[in-house]
This record gives structure tokens, C-alpha cells and sequence, in this order.
């Protein structure tokens, strides 16, 4: 069942489904959040613990052995399997005392006591006062293991407080919650037909601590004020009460729901849901009640979906709610008063601005539980444990042009947005048609098909638009489609202008690009070019050679146009030579925005020329802005709220997707002339940035919707999805797929 296998292997000790619990849910939704992120490189497998030695399940190929929760030969046994399979680098046991045999689950610690493999505990739960054998166990896996993983900062402190545990051995990572677009209750309530209706929630496996009757005690006075009120139950019995206790609890609440009068108004929906159904119900709600019992309880998972989905909660005041349901995003209520559930529902539902805005600072707040993000501290945590981890490539993620359509209309693509929604007010922008142009084209080089075609076309005809004016291009149009004067008349417009020839000429050296779309990109080229545009500052000189090269490899342009590219290439060059001094080799007194293209703008020129004073000062000068924006292995772009000024301060923050889009492509241009493998490694690092690997360890692309966040701040993502963003990383994405195909 093994076989042989060159991949090195995370293996987690587990329960797994088809296994209904917490737990296993849990591990599969992390497992697949790992295989996104580095599964080109390492495999997630699974030892799966079995309820009893007579219960057994059809696992997947994920799960490669199993053993029987009661018997506790079981787990030195598999211990000493997986000490022998090479390819385990580590193990992560994710811990909840009543998964495993013995009192409190101490079995466990024969698995660890024989284990000779790495290992990392994820504690669910973490008992404040505990009892000896609890702090036993808790203490003999910190022992064994090399980093314990708590899900709340206030886990961290019992395991400090009442367990004598160092601060240093535990890590912080939260519950992972699944990405989900941002949208009101209305879209979904429409799939469960409750358009017109109020609709609370609560789900997960029905069993006694969950306190629903507290919530139904509490609902005949609300629903006086609102009769049309649904409160759905969602959720199957939970597999050992089921076994153990029937249907007991559920029964109870039924009869409590007939007693109460509230049979018009209150559903149980007895179905263990897959991700796409629960999803849907969470969407729906317009609060979620989370109704637990357990003070001590360290962590819900379902807390954490209904957050993550953007809606308001009402909850106890359990460990995590405590820490995580401030006034912002919800309200708590005490244990077993069905009158603090009448008030705070009454209190929501009667607000309905409040609770928007609850809605939506509730879905900003936990974007960083989100699983990609959970993967990423996860990996973090693998790679200290086993540095030679470090080394895996991280997948790509799959090439989406969505949100790239969705931010483009019959006109052209929107400037901004909110979150994903298209900012229509906003209007448009040549320079995002342009590099749009050019991120679709290039995308669909391989495979075109009619909705690219389409897409080049709006953009096409953006650009002929803002080319119509006379002399050159204007940049900005509003939302009325017309030319926005006080924008165009007071703005250096020579970056525009750049773009759009630097967009046109591109298309034009693309294979596929439609033979039709090719005539009239040439046709706007020719004409443009004729009109003799001159550009006077480095960035638009830089973006004009790059076009203009492209345009030559398209077929494009004659003698005239080379000695452009070569007069443009020695202003850049003179540039260089008037503000470089042994400590600062660049072509200006400051590092601003897309500055990498001001190297990469020599490279091409070298290309055409074979110049090699163009391709020494390009890679001396892409070395020093190297030396800047890089820092142990991080790429730290400079920060757009004030740039780096040769006599100033560096600035760190308000990092954006334009500058490291631009950086990717400059590495692996580098790369493709020199194949000196260094830049080949910091395109992928730069890239990276992307993935997470920035200085808030955060994900910047939205796998969601296919867009990218709008910047990186201090201490917060710029969560909306703008057209310049979306497309920077785009680009960024398209040129390592292309780079990783070069030998």
C-alpha cells in the first residue's frame, strides 16, 4: 500500500472521514489546504484512528494505515511503522482527549514515547484547573514533541499558566475557515427559498452542551415582533450520542419547539452537510447563535465559519468567543438565560445598519484564518521543525481569469473595487486596459477561446478610445464613459501613454493572439508611432523600450523604430551614470514604484543591440535594488506611502502588487538571457510575496474569486480587489509558469 515514493511526506495522526467529527473534518479541510500549497513537493498523509476495533471505514488514498482507538498496542505498534518509512519527515498529531484510549485518551502517549520522528502537537482543547491526569498527558506529548500548536492566544496562557509550559514551544494558528467571497444573505436565502424571511442559524453535530433549548426559550417574544423569523437547526446527531443516548436530545428540543409555539418558525434540518450545502446555509443567515455550554471549550469550528462567511454572531461567553466576538462583529450572552437570547436577537434584528456593518468587519477580521492562510502557518512551523523543507516549490496556483472578468464590462475594466465588487463610480483607466490587454493575451497564448477574444476586444477598443483625442492618449474615463478632463489635463500622462504601446506592441509578438485583433493592435501601433509621443522621464522611456522590442518581434516598425529603442536605452543609460555612487546604483535619487523595469528596460536592449555596457549596468543595477528589497529570503517591495529616498528613510508599508509583478517579470527576464540561477530563485522568492511570504505572512491572492489584494499595510491586507492588483499578479503568475518551463 505504501510503495516506493521520491516525495517527502507529512504524515498526521488523526481521526479522518468519512469519520463524523470535528477533528476529521478538520485534518481533511487542513491536509487539502497543504496539498494546494506544496503538494508538487510533499505529500499529506493520513494515520486515521478507527472508533473501535469493529468499526472500520472506506478511507481514501490519503489514509495510509489506521489504528483501533481502545488498544493500546496499537500505537507503539504504528510508531514503529512510521519510524521506518523513510520519506515521514515529521508528524502532526492533532490532540482531542476523546479520540484516543486509556483515561483521558492516554494511549496516546505510547505513540509518542515511541515515535523517533519529529513531532508537533495540535492541541483543540486545553483544560484550565486540569486534573493530574490531564496535566500529565499534556505534559508528556510537550515533552516528545518540538512545537505544541494552540488556536487561541488564551490556550497559550493555560499552557503556560497551568501547565508549566515555555512560551516558546507553543504556536499560535488559528481554526482555518474556508475562503468564501464576501455577499448579503439575499443571494443565498433565494437557494433555500427565504428571500423575504430573517433567518438565524445554528449548526454542527447536535448533542447536549450544544444549549439550542436556551435559544428556543428565548425566541416566543421575538418572534411577536417578527413572525416571519426562521431559526434553522442544521446538523446530525452527534455519532456518539447517537450511539449511546438516540435521538433523546433532538426529541427534546422537538417537543420544546410544539410547546412553545414556535413550529412555524423554527427547523431542524438532521443532515451531516457537505462543504458546498453548509456554506450556502451559512450565507443565508442573517446572525448565528452559537449556543455552547462549555465555558472551558477552546476553540468552535463553527464559530470560526460563521465569521469567516461575514455574519454576525450571538454567542456564550466559551474560551474563544471571549476572545474573539468583541462588540464589533457580535454580541455574547450568558450560559443558560434564554432572556440574554431574546435581547440580543431583538438587538440585532432591529438594526439592520449594525448588523451590515458587523456582516462585514466580521468577514475583514478573519481573513487570516482562512486555510490557505492556516496551510502557510502550518508550513512555517514544518520547515523549522525540518529546514530541508525549505527547499519544496510551492505550487502555482491555477491560472483564473474571473475576477478579471468580472471587473470588466462592455466598456473596459473597472479602476477599483470594494472587496470583489466592481467599484463602478471609480471608472476606468487606460493604464489598466492596457495591462489587462496584455495579462489576457498572454494567458491565452496556448488556448484561445471566444471569452479571451472577447476580452482583448473590449480592452482593444479602450485603447483606440483613449488613442482618438489626437496626439498620444488620455488615461482617465468616467463612469459615463466620457474623458475625465480634470484628470487628464492635470496629470503627467507619459506612464499612460507608455503602457498603451507597451500593451500594443506585446500583443503583437503573442503567436495566438487573434489574426483580426493582431491588424488592429498593428493599425493603432503604426498609428501612434507616427505621431512621434516622446517620453521624458526613466519609467515611461523603460515601458516604451520593452514595447517597442515586442513590436519588432511582432513584425512591427522598421530601422526608425530600432534607433528609438537604442536613443531610449542611452537616456536610461545616462540616467545610471548621473545619480550612481558606490552606494546607490540606480538611475534616480529614489526607489518609487515599478522599478525593476528600469533594468529590465536594458536587457532588451541589449537583446536587440548586443550591447553588453546595457546588460552590465542592468544587472548591476537589478543586483543593488536586489540588495534592497530583499531581507532574510522576504521580498519587501518599498512601500507606496513614501518611497525610498537615497538620503531618507526606507518606507516598509502600503507594499503593492505592482511593484513585485514587476520585479517577477525583471528576475526572470534576467534569468532567460544569463540562466545564473540566483535570479531564477529570487523570481520565485518575489513571487512568493504573493503566497504569503511577506512580512505579514499573509496571503495576498484571493483564490476565491482569482483577484489580489489592493496592498499590504503595518498590521492589515487592503482587502479590495482592484484592477491594477488583479492584474499585476496575473502577469506576476503567468511569467514563473513560463520560467519553471525553461531548462
Amino acid at each position: 500500500m505504501l510503495g516506493k515514493n521520491n516525495k517527502s511526506w507529512i504524515l498526521y495522526l488523526a481521526t479522518f472521514p468519512p469519520r463524523k467529527c470535528g477533528i476529521a473534518t478538520f485534518t481533511d479541510d487542513l491536509t487539502l489546504a497543504m496539498d494546494r500549497l506544496v503538494g508538487g513537493g510533499v505529500e499529506n498523509r493520513v494515520v486515521a484512528i478507527n472508533p473501535s476495533e469493529t468499526v472500520r471505514f472506506k478511507y481514501p488514498r490519503r489514509v495510509v494505515m489506521s489504528l483501533d482507538q481502545p488498544w493500546l498496542q496499537d500505537y507503539g505498534s504504528v510508531a514503529e511503522q512510521v519510524n521506518k518509512m523513510e520519506q515521514v519527515k515529521l508528524v502532526n498529531l492533532q490532540h482531542e482527549f476523546g479520540i484516543f484510549g486509556g483515561e483521558w485518551g492516554e494511549d496516546v502517549l505510547e505513540f509518542a514515547a515511541k515515535l523517533e520522528k519529529p513531532l508537533i502537537v495540535t492541541l483543540h482543547t486545553v483544560i484550565p484547573s486540569p486534573a493530574e491526569k490531564v496535566r500529565e498527558i499534556i505534559r508528556g506529548l510537550t515533552e516528545k514533541s518540538v512545537k505544541l500548536v494552540v488556536m487561541t492566544q488564551m490556550s497559550k496562557h493555560l499552557l503556560q499558566d497551568y501547565y508549566g509550559i515555555e512560551g516558546d514551544k507553543i504556536e499560535i494558528i488559528p481554526h482555518g475557515i474556508h475562503p468564501v467571497e464576501f455577499s448579503p444573505s439575499s443571494q443565498a436565502k433565494r437557494s433555500l427559498g427565504l428571500s423575504s424571511k430573517l433567518m438565524l442559524l445554528t449548526f454542527g453535530l447536535l448533542s447536549k452542551n450544544k444549549g439550542i433549548e436556551y435559544v428556543l426559550e428565548g425566541l416566543p417574544e421575538v418572534v411577536k415582533q417578527y413572525p416571519d423569523l426562521r431559526y434553522w437547526v442544521v446538523g446530525a446527531t452527534h455519532p456518539v450520542v447517537l450511539r449511546e443516548e438516540g435521538e433523546t436530545y433532538r426529541n427534546f428540543l422537538e417537543k420544546r419547539v410544539v410547546e412553545l409555539r414556535l413550529t412555524k418558525n423554527v427547523r431542524f434540518y438532521n443532515e451531516y452537510l457537505e462543504l458546498p450545502e453548509l456554506l450556502t446555509f451559512l450565507k443565508a443567515a442573517d446572525v448565528y447563535i452559537a449556543s455552547s455550554l462549555d465555558p472551558n471549550q477552546a476553540v468552535s469550528g463553527t464559530l470560526s465559519y460563521a465569521l469567516g462567511a461575514g455574519r454576525p454572531v450571538i454567542s456564550t461567553r466559551f474560551a474563544q468567543a471571549r476572545e474573539i466576538v468583541t462588540d464589533e462583529v457580535g454580541l455574547t450572552v450568558g450560559f443558560k438565560t434564554s432572556e440574554d437570547y431574546t435581547r440580543a436577537i431583538l438587538t440585532l434584528l432591529g438594526d439592520d445598519a449594525r448588523r451590515a456593518e458587523m456582516a462585514r468587519k466580521a468577514y475583514m477580521r478573519t481573513r487570516f484564518m482562512t486555510w490557505p492562510n492556516v496551510a502557510l502557518a502550518y508550513w512555517r512551523v514544518f520547515c523549522e521543525t525540518v529546514p530541508q523543507l525549505r527547499d519544496i516549490q510551492k505550487n502555482l496556483p491555477d491560472l483564473k481569469l474571473t475576477h478579471l472578468a468580472k471587473m470588466t464590462d462592455k466598456f473596459g475594466m473597472i479602476q477599483f473595487a470594494k472587496m470583489s465588487v466592481p467599484d463602478r463610480p471609480s471608472g476606468y483607466t487606460l493604464d489598466d486596459n492596457a495591462r489587462a490587454l496584455i495579462a489576457v493575451g498572454w494567458s491565452a497564448e496556448e488556448k484561445h477561446d471566444k471569452k479571451a477574444e472577447r476580452l482583448e476586444e473590449t480592452y482593444l477598443k479602450f485603447i483606440e478610445l483613449a488613442g482618438s483625442v489626437g496626439k498620444g492618449f488620455v488615461n482617465y474615463v468616467g463612469q459615463d464613459y466620457r474623458f475625465r478632463d480634470d484628470l487628464n489635463g492635470s496629470e503627467n500622462l507619459e506612464d499612460a501613454n507608455a503602457r498603451a504601446m507597451l500593451a500594443l506592441g506585446w500583443t503583437l509578438s503573442l503567436k495566438h493572439f487573434p489574426v483580426k485583433l493582431r491588424r488592429k493592435a498593428k493599425s493603432l501601433w503604426d498609428k501612434k508611432w507616427k505621431e512621434g509621443v516622446e517620453f521624458e522621464f526613466p519609467r515611461p522611456q523603460a515601458f516604451w523600450i520593452k514595447g517597442a522590442y515586442h513590436a519588432l518581434l511582432g513584425k512591427a516598425g522598421n530601422g526608425e523604430l530600432k534607433s528609438s529603442i537604442e536613443v531610449y536605452c542611452e537616456k536610461l543609460m545616462a540616467a545610471y551614470t548621473a545619480n550612481r555612487e558606490d552606494d546607490w546604483r540606480w538611475f534616480e535619487q529614489a526607489l518609487t514604484y515599478s522599478n525593476s523595469i528600469l533594468s529590465e528596460a536594458l536587457i532588451w536592449g541589449y537583446k536587440l543591440t548586443g550591447k553588453e555596457e546595457y546588460l552590465k549596468t542592468a544587472r548591476e543595477s537589478l543586483d543593488f535594488l536586489i540588495s534592497q528589497t530583499f531581507e532574510k529570503g522576504v521580498f519587501v517591495p518599498v512601500g507606496q506611502n513614501g518611497w525610498y529616498f537615497r538620503k531618507g528613510k526606507r518606507q516598509y508599508f502600503d507594499q503593492q502588487p505592482e511593484d513585485t509583478a514587476a520585479m517577477v517579470q525583471t528576475l526572470g527576464t534576467m534569468y532567460r538571457v544569463t540562466r545564473d540561477k540566483k535570479y531564477k530563485r529570487l523570481m520565485e522568492k518575489a513571487f512568493n510575496w504573493f503566497l504569503g511570504e511577506n512580512m505579514l505572512g499573509r496571503m495576498m491572492y484571493d483564490e476565491v474569486t482569482g483577484g489580489s489584494y489592493d496592498g499590504l499595510g503595518e498590521n492589515y491586507i487592503n482587502l479590495n480587489e482592484g484592477a491594477e492588483s488583479t492584474v499585476s499578479y496575473l502577469l506576476a503568475r503567468m511569467m514563473v509558469e513560463r520560467i519553471r518551463k525553461v531548462n
